[in-house]
């Protein structure tokens, strides 16, 4: 009887309200999460660019310098660091949308065996 009592009682606001909250926090977390996974693969993909453009993206994005600032600080052509951001850029986009994966090779690669073919006679001189 408890049972069909509880069945049959309707929501209060107050409960709908705690529901929504706690849908509301549980998106939150998941965009959270989404965010930092984002920032790990964008450090990781930084880590990866070339120091030249390393030092001017992090510069631009991260320390939010202007371009002109960062061409004076680094004594580099205005142009040069415009390039030089935008290569960055895309290489960074490119190494963030490739697959990296660690598979077996990472910690356990293949043992490589070299050889020589041919004839290496120590005696004969080579101007003969």
């Amino acid at each position: 009887m408890d049972r069909a009592a509880r069945r049959e009682l309707p929501l209060a606001e107050e409960d709908v309200g705690e529901y929504a909250e706690l849908v509301s926090s549980e998106e939150n977390v998941e965009r959270d999460c989404i965010h930092q996974e984002d920032l790990q693969l964008l450090r990781r993909e930084l880590a990866f660019v070339r120091t030249e453009y390393r030092e001017i993206l992090v510069a631009h994005y991260i320390e939010a310098k202007r371009v002109s600032v960062i061409a004076r600080e680094t004594g580099l052509p205005l142009e040069t660091v415009k390039t030089r951001l935008k290569t960055g850029r895309k290489r960074l986009k490119e190494g963030m949308n490739m697959a990296r994966e660690f598979g077996e090779r990472s910690y356990n690669p293949e043992k490589l065996h070299f050889s020589v073919c041919g004839w290496d006679d120590p005696t004969e001189s080579s101007g003969a």
